[in-house]
Order: structure tokens, then C-alpha cells, then sequence
């Protein structure tokens, strides 16, 4: 594909708008690429990718969407192969135009209503279409929510793609979300994201120590997705690591007063390994928290029964589960009698 010159094989023509001053990136797989983008249905449909004219209908411009640039990973197979063709051959800074044959937009309506949902998502807006099914040939069958895209659907066409590249970032010069990541990649992330979660409950940032432990939970599950429970690699992830991320998790929500949840955190820890001492210890006092007294009475005798060096710190707690239901049992009597008094 060459400037202003057609391309049998890709059936994609480009024109140079605004050269650009920019590097060329080296595309490595993971390159993050941010653009903007305006898309036009060709006048003829497509059947001369060699006629540029200005008034193709518009269908798309992000700069007037609110959403922001685009962003893509290079060769994380992309709906719309035929994007990541066209931006390989720009420089940061350019912008090109492109006549693509219907062929390479079929998937368009597709990508387009994600984008447009994102971006009235940003705005504010709530009367959001549902997002369109990924299911074989959906493109084609279902309804996107915007007419200008069913219509698409119904009549594909060839369509003309403006690009703007505003920036394209080697994989090691940003963080990649957590879908972009390999198992391998994500395992390997658990112990940083575990000492980070740690360092920022040192520093009484609760709400941030969540989000990390949170996050690493995930990735526990998401690196055993594949395993057989209770085989080596399981238990070394989710016993050794997701186990403890639990916990820590708890005792996040914990400091945050949201104690059913900490307690349902501990539950799923104990799941996965039902002697763990920690987990049912703090599981007692968050159910303590919730005032579910009962359940918090045998979740510390179980600890105690697991660790009996815990007898005296399980000795306290049940001290304070026993005032804790004289306080409740006195609450409810008075409760009781203004009712009969009434």
C-alpha cells in the first residue's frame, strides 16, 4: 500500500492529508496506539477506491464524540484488521486518509457502537444502546441501536477512514490493562501488585490497597482458569497466593466498615483452603462487625481449634461477644416493653 496508488491485494488506497513530524514507531506487538479517527461511507459504495471526494455521508469523528483518542494494541487481533494496516504506515503526527473496499468493513458497525457507547458513557449520558452481540455473523443480524450503523449493516459498503495518530507507545513505555496481558505475564505481576497493595495499607491508604489486592485476585484466577483444581499449579497460585490476597482484601474492607463483605472474602478463602487460621480468624471479627454474633462465637473457637496459641487472643474476642450480646439481648427487652407500654 503506497501513497495515492491502489492496491489490488489490499484494496485499500491512501492519501497523505498532513505529513507528520514524528518517529516512525517499530510496531512491536503490545505497541499502544492512541488516534483519532473520522469514518465516511464511500460515495459509490467502494467500487473505486481511487475517487477521494468531500462529501462521503460521515458516519464517525472522534473528535466530536467526547470519548477522547482512540486506543488500539498492535496484533491483539483487532476487530478491524485493516486499522492496524493503515496506522503501520504513518508517522505520530500525520494524517491520512483511506479508501477500504467493503471487504475489510464489515466488522465496522461493530466497533463503531462500542465507541460510541464508551463515549456517551464519559459524557454522562444514560440512555446508552446495549452492546452488540460478538456471536458469528452478528454484525449482520442484530440491531446496534443507531440507525446510521443498522443501515451500514443491511448495505454494507466501502468505507474512507481519516487518521490522526497522536501517539504510538512501545509495550515496555506503558501499562498494559489486564486483558491485554498473557497468563504468564499476569503471573508474574502477583507478587508486585501484592507488595504494592501491602505498602499502601502501611500508609493508611485503604481505598488504594483494595484496588490492588482486588485486582491481583483476579489475576490468581485468571492464571488458573486452565488448571485442574488441586494440582500443583492451583494450589501454588491460589492456596500460596490468591488465599493471603483474600485476606488482605478483608482486612481492606475491614478498615472501610464493610464488614458482610470482608466476611464473604474470608468465606472464599476458606473455600480454597478451609484450615487457613488467618482467614477464619478475621472472618470471626468481621462478622462480629455485622453483628452476626453466633457465627463470629464459632468462627474464633475454630481458630483457636486450628491454633491454640491463639487461646488468649480468642479468649478476649469471646469476653467481648459476651458483652456484646448482654448489650443486644437489653436493647431488644427494652424495645419489647415500650411496645407492650404503647
Amino acid at each position: 500500500m503506497s501513497d495515492d496508488s491502489y492496491d489490488t491485494v489490499s484494496g485499500v488506497v491512501k492519501t497523505v492529508i498532513h505529513g507528520g513530524g514524528g518517529e516512525v514507531a517499530q510496531w512491536k506487538k503490545n505497541t499502544k496506539v492512541q488516534f483519532h479517527y473520522r469514518a465516511s461511507r464511500l460515495c459509490d459504495g467502494g467500487k473505486d477506491l481511487s475517487h477521494f471526494c468531500d462529501e462521503c455521508k460521515l458516519l464517525d469523528d472522534t473528535r466530536t464524540m467526547g470519548g477522547g483518542p482512540f486506543e488500539l494494541l498492535i496484533g491483539r487481533e483487532f476487530k478491524l484488521p485493516v486499522w492496524e494496516l493503515c496506522l503501520k504506515s504513518m508517522r505520530v503526527g500525520e494524517v491520512s486518509a483511506f479508501n477500504c473496499n467493503v471487504q475489510h468493513c464489515i466488522n465496522y458497525s461493530f466497533v463503531s457502537s462500542l465507541w460510541r457507547n464508551v463515549s456517551a458513557k464519559r459524557l454522562g449520558q444514560s440512555d446508552v444502546p446495549p452492546a452488540p452481540s460478538t456471536g458469528c455473523c452478528a454484525s449482520m443480524m442484530n440491531t446496534t441501536g443507531h440507525a446510521d450503523l443498522d443501515e451500514f449493516n443491511a448495505a454494507p459498503a466501502g468505507l474512507r477512514f481519516q487518521f490522526e495518530l497522536v501517539s504510538a507507545l512501545a509495550p515496555d513505555k506503558h501499562e498494559r490493562e489486564g486483558w491485554a496481558l498473557t497468563r504468564d505475564e499476569k503471573e508474574v505481576l502477583l507478587p508486585a501488585l501484592r507488595g504494592e497493595g501491602k505498602r499502601l495499607f502501611s500508609a493508611g491508604d485503604y481505598v488504594g490497597a483494595l484496588e490492588k489486592y482486588r485486582l491481583a485476585v483476579s489475576y490468581c484466577h485468571d492464571v488458573t482458569m486452565l488448571d485442574v483444581r488441586a494440582s500443583e499449579h492451583w494450589s501454588s497460585v491460589m492456596s500460596g497466593v490468591c488465599v493471603p490476597l483474600l485476606v488482605n482484601t478483608a482486612l481492606c474492607l475491614k478498615q472501610q466498615r464493610e464488614f458482610a463483605q470482608a466476611a464473604e472474602c474470608c468465606t472464599k478463602a476458606l473455600e480454597i483452603s478451609g484450615e487457613h487460621v488467618k482467614a477464619t480468624f478475621v472472618r470471626a471479627t468481621a462478622l462480629q462487625g455485622c453483628w452476626r454474633l453466633a457465627e463470629a462465637r464459632a468462627d474464633y473457637l475454630r481458630a483457636q481449634e486450628l491454633d491454640p496459641d491463639l487461646q488468649a487472643s480468642v479468649a478476649k474476642k469471646l469476653a467481648e461477644l459476651d458483652r456484646l450480646e448482654q448489650e443486644k439481648t437489653g436493647a431488644e427487652r427494652t424495645q419489647y416493653r415500650r411496645m407492650f407500654q404503647s
